[in-house]
């Protein structure tokens, strides 16, 4: 059973459709669901680069101002 408190992001080496979710304790939620640490800022990577399908149509990488309202940090 998938608890979705937890972090929603495909486990390493899961295949793309299905498999495993990380369930690690959440620290920030995002529009993919809650995320721990490591798959917020992996996460904040991709958008940040200009080479992400949504920065290319877009025009321009986004802003830390952006991504911060798209990952944000749980209260603890």
């Amino acid at each position: 059973m998938i608890d979705r408190s937890r972090c929603m992001a495909k486990k390493d080496g899961t295949p793309l459709f299905g498999g495993e979710r990380c369930q690690a304790p959440a620290t920030h939620a995002s529009v993919l669901g809650r995320l721990c640490a490591k798959h917020a800022e992996e996460l904040k990577a991709l958008i940040r680069s200009a080479d992400t399908f949504a920065n290319v149509i877009l025009g321009r990488a986004r802003t830390e101002e952006e991504i911060s309202r798209l990952v944000v940090e749980l209260n603890s």
